[in-house]
């Protein structure tokens, strides 16, 4: 799940960082605000929405509006079913 993660942010990255690779640290926020507003496909939510239960709202939206504001269908995330893989992955054994 980290590796996917870590994959997914230094894809991101490649497309802002320069070639000396000297100013990452400086578009981390706007990527990590770009991945936490993201729906991911694998459960239809925001990691905002499953953490907090409600989604950023992000700079462009007081001009056009927010998305999910004009659909009607999407409802609150159910997370009994939304954290079952982090929730399984909290009761693993742990042996020291």
């Amino acid at each position: 799940m980290i590796e996917r993660f870590n994959r997914t942010i230094e894809g991101m990255m490649s497309k802002f960082v320069t070639e000396n690779q000297q100013d990452w640290d400086s578009h981390l926020p706007v990527l990590m605000m770009a991945y936490r507003s993201a729906v991911h496909e694998t459960i239809s939510f925001t990691p905002c929405e499953l953490i907090f239960g409600w989604q950023i709202d992000l700079p462009i939206d007081p001009q056009f509006g927010h998305p999910s504001k004009k659909v009607v269908t999407r409802t609150k995330p159910d997370m009994s079913t939304a954290c079952r893989p982090w929730n399984a992955f909290m009761h693993l054994p742990v042996s020291i």
